[in-house]
């Protein structure tokens, strides 16, 4: 932290030696560093849950598998709980749309025909997952710098990288809203 409270990046070596007896740079420190202010101001975006209703809350692609019929099939419900529909529906249209707004309206339409309670009409909608990607970069950086998990270091890097390649901005979610809200 800054004395100001703003959160800082550093792009210093960490102790921990690699093979050749060296420190190893962290090596998606100034991709971070670049993305600091966005990830920072992602915050100001974040509402409290209001109509609150059962929901999954960890919808991503890795939790939904095809059935051998074709069906699908949603697996991990250990997170289950209380949460507003149109959050969850924003992870859903963030991981299944790759930012192509046609194919985010596509699966929004799709979805209020089908009687899905969520609307899409304002930035707070998105609070879910702006706080599930924050979190899971903030895991994979702190496993990558943690000298216990050296052996899963190359794991822990991919992940910090696909938070940072692959980020959700407060344009992307401006984009979201101007195209689904009705």
């Amino acid at each position: 932290m800054s004395t100001r409270g703003t959160p800082t990046v550093s792009t210093r070596t960490v102790g921990t030696s690699s093979s050749s007896g060296s420190a190893k740079r962290v090596p998606f420190a100034d991709q971070l560093a670049t993305q600091r202010a966005e990830l920072v101001a992602l915050g100001e975006t974040l509402e409290r849950p209001v109509d609150l209703q059962t929901c999954h809350r960890d919808l991503f692609a890795d939790n939904v598998l095809r059935t051998a019929d074709g069906g699908l099939c949603v697996i991990d419900w250990e997170n289950a709980g209380l949460a507003e529909p149109a959050q969850e529906l924003c992870l859903v249209l963030f991981e299944y749309s790759c930012g192509n707004m046609e194919r985010a309206r596509v699966l929004y339409d799709a979805y209020r025909e089908a009687g899905g309670p969520g609307r899409i009409d304002r930035p707070g909608n998105f609070s879910m997952i702006v706080c599930q990607l924050a979190h899971i970069g903030e895991i994979a950086c702190r496993r990558w710098l943690d000298p216990a998990r050296i052996a899963d270091r190359a794991h822990n890097e991919e992940w910090a990288m696909e938070f940072l390649t692959q980020p959700l901005t407060r344009r992307m979610i401006d984009d979201f809203v101007a195209a689904l809200s009705d």
